[in-house]
């Protein structure tokens, strides 16, 4: 079991038994698909009209005017989200001002924000069509792959135009014991290491939650005192190590830019159904 299933299949354990909610007793199961449906369309069509007035309101400078040092800090002191969380919301919301299409498709709810965020990693008006195609034949952690994919093909090195002083790793030793390194990335990049950090973190996070609840009881009969968990800060830096490591292990990465491929192909379900009966 790895550690995505170690948090929600004992939270489905306990809620299954409590049973179905009495409120919606009277809700057949087409029904209850049917309400789910349309209101994944709305909450997405309702999340794009809001990230159009957050992305107004930082072209404003409203934010700057409260006394925030960044929109993100903004959203995250008045719209109570963490600071990855708001830092996501800022640039998928300035994004859609430039990808009108990729814009209709979420404010008609026919688009959800985990796909708009992905898209918008990428995305530029010339190839916006090709995206929503990818989008629709695909769900979101296979469009997230082919995106991550896509960036990596594109170029084994930094875009053009990006100095090397944007992307750098500096160390400064503070005492025998203790070193602060400092890795210096563009906006975007930044944005996506601490929002996959922050995701690694709230996993781990909620793994250590299950296994509590699991030993709760055990550590009251005992008298044990409760384990102490790191910070969030600790978690990250932990993280960190291990990827290394763990690419250290794996060898050199290819940085030779050749026989480096990206295949996507998009298939109508009738044509695999026919391929497969031949």
């Amino acid at each position: 079991m790895d550690i995505e299933e170690a948090v929600w299949v004992p939270v489905l354990e306990r809620a299954e038994e409590l049973g179905r909610d009495a409120r919606f007793e009277d809700v057949s199961d087409d029904a209850l698909r049917a309400r789910v449906r349309t209101q994944a369309s709305e909450i997405a069509a309702a999340t794009c009209v809001w990230l159009e007035h957050v992305a107004e309101l930082v072209v404003r400078g409203i934010w700057a005017h409260d006394g925030a040092r960044s929109p993100a800090e903004w959203l995250a002191r008045f719209a109570g989200e963490s600071t990855t969380t708001a830092r996501d919301h800022v640039r998928v919301g300035l994004r859609l001002r430039e990808l009108p299409r990729v814009r209709e498709r979420f404010a008609a709810g026919t688009l959800s924000y985990s796909k708009v965020r992905a898209i918008t990693r990428i995305a530029t008006p010339e190839i916006e069509d090709l995206l929503l195609e990818w989008s629709d034949a695909a769900p979101t952690n296979v469009l997230e792959r082919i995106i991550r994919g896509f960036r990596t093909t594109l170029g084994g090195g930094p875009p053009a135009g990006r100095a090397d002083a944007d992307r750098s790793v500096t160390s400064r030793q503070v005492d025998g014991q203790t070193t602060v390194v400092s890795v210096r990335l563009p906006t975007a990049d930044a944005t996506q290491l601490l929002a996959d950090l922050d995701r690694l973190v709230d996993i781990e996070e909620q793994a250590d939650q299950t296994a509590e609840d699991n030993t709760a009881a055990n550590d009251v009969e005992s008298g044990a005192p409760p384990a102490t968990r790191p910070s969030r800060r600790t978690r990250s830096a932990d993280i960190l190590l291990a990827a290394v490591a763990q690419a250290v292990t794996a060898g050199p990465r290819d940085t030779s830019g050749l026989d480096r491929h990206l295949t996507v192909t998009i298939a109508d379900q009738r044509d695999l159904v026919g391929a497969s009966a031949e």
